[in-house]
Protein backbone atom coordinates (compact mmCIF):
# COMPACT_ATOMS: atom_id res chain seq x y z
CA UNK A 1 0.00 0.00 0.00
CA UNK A 2 1.41 3.14 -0.99
CA UNK A 3 1.71 5.25 2.37
CA UNK A 4 1.91 8.50 0.62
CA UNK A 5 -1.20 8.20 -1.77
CA UNK A 6 -3.02 6.63 1.44
CA UNK A 7 -2.48 10.23 3.02
CA UNK A 8 -3.93 12.42 -0.09
CA UNK A 9 -6.76 10.36 0.57
CA UNK A 10 -6.85 11.15 3.72
CA UNK A 11 -6.33 14.98 3.04
CA UNK A 12 -9.07 14.59 0.56
CA UNK A 13 -11.42 13.48 3.09
CA UNK A 14 -10.48 16.45 5.60
CA UNK A 15 -11.53 18.83 2.83
CA UNK A 16 -14.36 17.67 2.03
CA UNK A 17 -16.34 16.86 5.22
CA UNK A 18 -14.72 20.96 5.57
CA UNK A 19 -16.65 21.68 2.77
CA UNK A 20 -19.89 20.68 4.52
CA UNK A 21 -19.68 23.53 7.35
CA UNK A 22 -21.45 20.62 10.01
CA UNK A 23 -22.45 17.18 9.38
CA UNK A 24 -24.01 14.68 11.08
CA UNK A 25 -23.05 11.27 10.73
CA UNK A 26 -25.24 8.10 10.02
CA UNK A 27 -22.88 6.17 13.24
CA UNK A 28 -23.00 2.27 13.68
CA UNK A 29 -19.82 1.62 15.78
CA UNK A 30 -18.69 -0.10 12.67
CA UNK A 31 -15.34 0.31 11.03
CA UNK A 32 -16.19 2.76 8.20
CA UNK A 33 -18.68 5.46 10.54
CA UNK A 34 -16.13 5.14 13.42
CA UNK A 35 -13.57 6.13 11.04
CA UNK A 36 -15.50 8.63 9.29
CA UNK A 37 -16.75 10.36 12.41
CA UNK A 38 -13.61 10.30 14.25
CA UNK A 39 -12.48 11.91 10.71
CA UNK A 40 -15.53 14.65 10.56
CA UNK A 41 -14.82 15.31 14.16
CA UNK A 42 -10.75 16.45 13.28
CA UNK A 43 -12.04 18.42 10.46
CA UNK A 44 -15.28 20.15 12.23
CA UNK A 45 -14.40 20.08 15.63
CA UNK A 46 -18.03 20.69 17.41
CA UNK A 47 -19.96 20.95 14.30
CA UNK A 48 -20.49 17.25 14.22
CA UNK A 49 -23.15 15.21 15.70
CA UNK A 50 -23.75 11.01 15.43
CA UNK A 51 -26.98 9.11 14.41
CA UNK A 52 -27.34 6.31 15.45
CA UNK A 53 -30.32 3.65 14.95
CA UNK A 54 -31.44 1.40 17.75
CA UNK A 55 -33.89 -1.54 16.89
CA UNK A 56 -34.05 -4.96 16.58
CA UNK A 57 -31.92 -5.42 13.82
CA UNK A 58 -28.91 -4.52 15.45
CA UNK A 59 -27.02 -6.49 18.75
CA UNK A 60 -27.28 -4.70 21.85
CA UNK A 61 -23.38 -5.01 22.07
CA UNK A 62 -23.19 -2.90 18.96
CA UNK A 63 -25.00 -0.29 20.61
CA UNK A 64 -22.64 -0.34 24.25
CA UNK A 65 -19.77 -0.16 21.68
CA UNK A 66 -20.89 2.77 19.57
CA UNK A 67 -21.91 5.17 22.65
CA UNK A 68 -19.03 4.68 24.53
CA UNK A 69 -16.58 5.60 21.53
CA UNK A 70 -19.09 9.03 20.92
CA UNK A 71 -18.24 10.08 24.52
CA UNK A 72 -14.44 9.24 24.43
CA UNK A 73 -14.31 10.90 21.41
CA UNK A 74 -16.20 14.29 22.54
CA UNK A 75 -19.15 14.13 20.16
CA UNK A 76 -22.89 14.59 21.24
CA UNK A 77 -25.12 11.25 19.83
CA UNK A 78 -28.29 10.89 18.94
CA UNK A 79 -30.00 7.55 18.87
CA UNK A 80 -33.22 7.16 17.22
CA UNK A 81 -35.56 4.14 18.71
CA UNK A 82 -37.11 2.54 15.92
CA UNK A 83 -38.70 0.07 17.78
CA UNK A 84 -39.71 -3.68 16.22
CA UNK A 85 -39.35 -2.17 12.13
CA UNK A 86 -43.66 -2.07 11.44
CA UNK A 87 -42.56 -1.32 7.91
CA UNK A 88 -45.03 -3.02 6.27
CA UNK A 89 -43.47 -3.52 2.90
CA UNK A 90 -40.35 -4.10 4.70
CA UNK A 91 -42.06 -7.23 7.08
CA UNK A 92 -43.17 -8.47 3.49
CA UNK A 93 -40.00 -9.08 2.87
CA UNK A 94 -40.06 -7.80 -0.96
CA UNK A 95 -37.27 -7.70 -3.24
CA UNK A 96 -36.59 -3.93 -2.66
CA UNK A 97 -36.37 -4.32 1.17
CA UNK A 98 -32.82 -3.07 1.96
CA UNK A 99 -33.83 0.36 -0.29
CA UNK A 100 -36.98 0.71 1.92
CA UNK A 101 -35.24 -0.19 5.22
CA UNK A 102 -32.51 2.58 4.17
CA UNK A 103 -34.57 5.11 3.12
CA UNK A 104 -36.52 5.04 5.81
CA UNK A 105 -33.80 5.24 8.33
CA UNK A 106 -32.00 8.12 6.68
CA UNK A 107 -35.62 10.01 6.18
CA UNK A 108 -35.35 10.08 10.19
CA UNK A 109 -31.69 11.27 9.74
CA UNK A 110 -32.25 14.17 7.48
CA UNK A 111 -35.50 14.93 10.16
CA UNK A 112 -32.96 14.85 12.90
CA UNK A 113 -30.51 16.62 11.25
CA UNK A 114 -32.45 19.64 10.12
CA UNK A 115 -33.38 19.74 14.19
CA UNK A 116 -30.12 19.66 15.23
CA UNK A 117 -29.07 22.65 12.28
CA UNK A 118 -26.74 20.41 10.45
CA UNK A 119 -26.05 21.19 7.18
CA UNK A 120 -25.82 17.66 5.49
CA UNK A 121 -25.97 13.60 6.71
CA UNK A 122 -23.40 11.54 5.71
CA UNK A 123 -22.64 7.72 5.92
CA UNK A 124 -19.70 5.12 5.46
CA UNK A 125 -19.63 3.41 2.50
CA UNK A 126 -16.23 3.31 0.65
CA UNK A 127 -15.61 1.82 -2.98
CA UNK A 128 -15.48 -1.84 -2.58
CA UNK A 129 -19.57 -1.38 -1.86
CA UNK A 130 -19.94 -0.26 -5.45
CA UNK A 131 -19.04 -3.53 -6.85
CA UNK A 132 -21.29 -5.31 -4.46
CA UNK A 133 -25.17 -5.81 -4.53
CA UNK A 134 -26.02 -2.44 -2.29
CA UNK A 135 -29.99 -1.57 -3.61
CA UNK A 136 -29.72 0.83 -0.12
CA UNK A 137 -27.39 3.36 -1.82
CA UNK A 138 -29.95 4.00 -4.38
CA UNK A 139 -31.95 5.28 -1.41
CA UNK A 140 -29.15 7.27 -0.69
CA UNK A 141 -28.07 9.20 -3.74
CA UNK A 142 -31.89 9.96 -3.78
CA UNK A 143 -32.10 11.26 -0.70
CA UNK A 144 -28.88 13.52 -1.15
CA UNK A 145 -26.75 12.30 1.14
CA UNK A 146 -23.03 12.31 1.28
CA UNK A 147 -20.63 9.51 1.32
CA UNK A 148 -17.30 11.24 2.14
CA UNK A 149 -15.11 7.88 1.88
CA UNK A 150 -16.40 7.27 -1.78
CA UNK A 151 -15.86 10.67 -2.54
CA UNK A 152 -12.36 10.13 -0.97
CA UNK A 153 -11.91 7.06 -2.93
CA UNK A 154 -11.12 5.05 -0.13
CA UNK A 155 -11.22 1.12 0.28
CA UNK A 156 -12.19 -0.83 2.99
CA UNK A 157 -8.52 -1.89 3.56
CA UNK A 158 -6.91 1.70 3.27
CA UNK A 159 -10.02 3.17 5.67
CA UNK A 160 -8.53 -0.21 8.21
CA UNK A 161 -5.28 1.26 7.43
CA UNK A 162 -5.96 4.87 8.19
CA UNK A 163 -7.46 3.86 11.20
CA UNK A 164 -5.09 1.64 12.66
CA UNK A 165 -2.54 4.71 12.17
CA UNK A 166 -5.27 7.16 14.01
CA UNK A 167 -5.66 4.57 16.91
CA UNK A 168 -9.00 3.73 16.29
CA UNK A 169 -10.35 0.48 18.45
CA UNK A 170 -12.07 -1.07 15.11
CA UNK A 171 -9.04 -1.19 12.59
CA UNK A 172 -9.33 -4.79 12.73
CA UNK A 173 -12.93 -5.49 13.69
CA UNK A 174 -15.24 -7.75 11.58
CA UNK A 175 -17.74 -6.66 9.10
CA UNK A 176 -20.99 -6.80 10.34
CA UNK A 177 -24.00 -7.31 8.53
CA UNK A 178 -27.85 -7.38 8.82
CA UNK A 179 -28.78 -11.07 10.12
CA UNK A 180 -31.78 -10.85 8.52
CA UNK A 181 -30.02 -9.69 4.80
CA UNK A 182 -30.83 -12.49 3.05
CA UNK A 183 -30.38 -12.02 -0.46
CA UNK A 184 -32.38 -14.64 -2.60
CA UNK A 185 -35.29 -15.87 -0.45
CA UNK A 186 -37.35 -12.72 -0.59
CA UNK A 187 -40.67 -13.30 -0.43
CA UNK A 188 -40.50 -15.15 3.16
CA UNK A 189 -42.70 -12.87 5.51
CA UNK A 190 -40.04 -11.06 7.77
CA UNK A 191 -41.34 -11.02 11.79
CA UNK A 192 -39.35 -10.44 14.73
CA UNK A 193 -41.65 -12.27 16.97
CA UNK A 194 -42.96 -14.95 15.40
CA UNK A 195 -41.91 -18.54 13.79
CA UNK A 196 -41.05 -16.43 10.64
CA UNK A 197 -38.37 -15.46 12.00
CA UNK A 198 -34.95 -17.76 11.44
CA UNK A 199 -31.95 -18.52 13.68
CA UNK A 200 -31.70 -16.12 17.06
CA UNK A 201 -32.59 -12.37 17.47
CA UNK A 202 -30.40 -10.20 16.68
CA UNK A 203 -29.93 -8.41 20.07
CA UNK A 204 -28.14 -12.03 20.84
CA UNK A 205 -26.82 -12.67 17.64
CA UNK A 206 -22.98 -12.46 17.53
CA UNK A 207 -20.49 -12.27 14.71
CA UNK A 208 -17.44 -14.64 14.60
CA UNK A 209 -14.61 -13.04 15.55
CA UNK A 210 -11.14 -14.40 14.44
CA UNK A 211 -8.61 -15.44 16.20
CA UNK A 212 -6.58 -12.59 15.33
CA UNK A 213 -8.65 -10.33 16.06
CA UNK A 214 -7.29 -7.97 18.93
CA UNK A 215 -9.90 -7.76 20.73
CA UNK A 216 -8.23 -8.16 24.15
CA UNK A 217 -7.03 -6.56 27.27
CA UNK A 218 -4.40 -4.91 25.17
CA UNK A 219 -6.36 -3.43 22.42
CA UNK A 220 -9.46 -2.95 24.22
CA UNK A 221 -8.10 0.19 25.36
CA UNK A 222 -10.24 3.55 25.30
CA UNK A 223 -9.45 5.46 22.23
CA UNK A 224 -7.09 7.90 22.62
CA UNK A 225 -7.10 11.53 21.48
CA UNK A 226 -4.81 10.74 18.77
CA UNK A 227 -6.58 11.08 15.83
CA UNK A 228 -6.62 14.75 16.29
CA UNK A 229 -3.19 14.52 15.29
CA UNK A 230 -2.02 14.61 11.68
CA UNK A 231 -2.19 10.87 9.97
CA UNK A 232 1.86 10.08 9.52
Amino acid sequence: MDMNKLQEKYQKLLSYLKELDSVAIAFSGGVDSTFLLAAAKEALGDKVIALTAKSCLFPERESGEAEDFCKNLGVEQIVLDLGDTELPAFKHNPPNRCYICKKGLFEKFLQKAKEYQMSYVAEGSNMDDLGDYRPGLQAITELGIKSPLRAAELTKAEIRELSKQMGLPTWSKPSFACPFRIRRDHHRRKTFHGRASRGPSPQQWIPPIPRSHPRNHRQNRTFTRRHSKNVR
